[in-house]
């Protein structure tokens, strides 16, 4: 992994995306159709290899995806956090 200023919070985020983009079921290439990003741009800001700008892009896309397949992104968000205050 590259390492630069900010690494550990960009690769918290990457996680975060991997994280709920697992929890709904999106593949990579769906998130790539709504957030206008390249796979391989996806896959590198999962790693921890970018910047805000993708965190932004990709998580508006997962909000449009949880619509698409009707499923709640605020259910989501409290199974994060119960998962995250155990």
């Amino acid at each position: 992994m590259r390492y630069v200023n900010m690494d550990h919070f960009y690769e918290n985020q990457g996680m975060l995306i991997t994280w709920i983009r697992n929890e709904l079921g999106a593949t990579i290439e769906s998130i790539s159709r709504l957030s206008m990003l390249r796979v391989n741009e996806i896959e590198e800001f999962e790693q921890g290899y970018t910047s805000n700008s993708a965190y932004d892009k990709c998580l508006k896309a997962l909000i449009e995806y949880a619509n698409e397949t009707d499923q709640s992104f605020t259910e989501l968000m409290y199974r994060l956090y119960d998962v995250k205050s155990r």
